[in-house]
């Protein structure tokens, strides 16, 4: 029986406007009920000594989260990836094993001409079953590859779906940052063969959906935009991530879908925001987007932060590729506002050796003012550090003598 989800979407007429408000109560509870949610997984948050905590991101919707993973299971993957390299090393079967085979002896050979030139190493391997911990070490060409996972491996989590692969985009070590999420999830386990088998396979699946799927919306005729396609690592679902500009009856193309792919299906309408997170890219800055490779969730952005941060209100200067402002807006915002505590507001009064200026113009970053006499016919850039208030709260300039622009 297929299942079917979707924004603000459970078979509601469009004409029943009372139906309407009873969804728009229910999306209010439930986004209160998970902002509850959010402060309980928060203050549950303890870090205990042998947590490891990695960044990764979930592959169905590519959203960035937070895992902890216990040290025991690092040392036991650790340990498995160094016997596959000895076997691979002391048995090759193909060329690429072979290949691998050269550039080991090609390292072993570099770092036993630097320990010729230097003091010997302190390696530390987590191998138990390892004596030699320095050959073993090098096995992996250094310790850290051994001992940490890295950039692409993946990993299975707990999801609202079920278990869920993730893949690791980084190391996080800093406390203070790791305190401030709103949820850590736990390793299940670190992916073996059979689950990145399984992986590639359901990658393998949602490709060739994909087609499958547009033509039955071409079929139908309904006004769809069709994202992605994720079949869950357990193939107890799949979620199919469309956009429409208006709401679309979409229940006979789910009866087809779940009928052709013999899975339950569910649909999830997304805004142009989640679009961007889900398909990925590259902002004006160069690097990806920050809804899929940094922020954990879609806060609103206001275009109060920009006029905070004394940035010009181009809409095109500030729009993201989906056209809303941009997420990266949020970041400096807070630092903006204490630190503008220290300053006088714009239009404020301060007193220069006797005469009243008006504030103009702040400068957060150089920490320079500009005044400007009552008539207009002066202007003066004062440094912050050069105001201070009286006993009656009032800004003066206490500095040197000011030089007119």
């Amino acid at each position: 029986m297929a299942e079917v989800m979707a924004d603000k979407q459970k078979w509601t007429s469009p004409n029943d406007e009372e139906d309407w408000g009873e969804l728009e109560k229910l999306e209010q509870s439930d986004k209160q009920s998970d902002n509850d949610k959010k402060a309980k997984t928060k203050q549950a948050i303890v870090i205990a000594e042998d947590d490891v905590f990695y960044a990764i991101k979930l592959v169905y919707n590519n959203l960035p989260k937070v895992c902890r993973l216990k040290q025991k299971m690092l040392d036991d993957w650790c340990r498995k990836k160094n016997k596959e390299a000895k076997q691979a090393a002391e048995h090759p079967t193909d060329e690429y094993d072979k290949r691998i085979m050269e550039m080991t002896k090609r390292a072993d050979d570099k770092m036993n001409r630097w320990l010729e030139k230097n003091e010997p190493a302190v390696w530390k391997c987590r191998c138990e079953e390892c004596e030699q911990a320095q050959n073993c070490s090098r096995t992996a060409d250094t310790a850290k590859e051994i001992t940490d996972l890295r950039y692409g491996d993946l990993v299975i989590i707990p999801s609202q779906y079920g278990n869920e692969v993730g893949i690791v985009t980084g190391r996080m070590t800093d406390e203070e940052e790791l305190k401030k999420q709103d949820e850590i999830l736990d390793v299940i386990r670190i992916a073996n063969k059979e689950d990145i088998d399984r992986y590639h396979d359901n990658q393998k699946r949602a490709f060739d959906a994909y087609e499958v799927t547009k033509q039955k919306i071409a079929e139908h005729g309904l006004d769809m935009k069709l994202l992605n396609i994720h079949f869950f690592f357990d193939n107890s679902k799949a979620i199919f991530n469309f956009t429409s500009p208006s709401r679309v009856d979409f229940r006979r193309l789910v009866q087809d879908l779940a009928a052709i792919f013999k899975t339950r299906i569910e649909m999830h309408q997304c805004g142009v925001r989640d679009e961007c997170r889900i398909i990925g890219g590259y902002g004006q800055c160069g690097r990806h987007f920050c809804c899929s490779k940094v922020m954990s969730s879609l806060d609103a952005i206001t275009i109060k932060m920009a006029k905070e941060q004394n940035l010009t209100l181009n809409s095109l200067k500030i729009s993201g590729t989906c056209g809303r402002l941009l997420c990266c807006l949020s970041y400096e915002y807070r630092t903006y506002l204490e630190e503008k505590a220290g300053f006088p507001n714009i239009e404020s009064r301060v007193n220069v050796d006797g005469e009243i200026f008006v504030v103009k113009d702040v400068n957060v970053q150089s920490r320079n003012i500009k005044l400007c006499s009552k008539d207009d016919d002066r202007i003066v850039t004062v440094h912050a550090d050069d105001l201070e208030r009286d006993d009656s709260g009032k800004w003066v300039y206490r500095g040197d003598e000011l030089e007119e622009e």
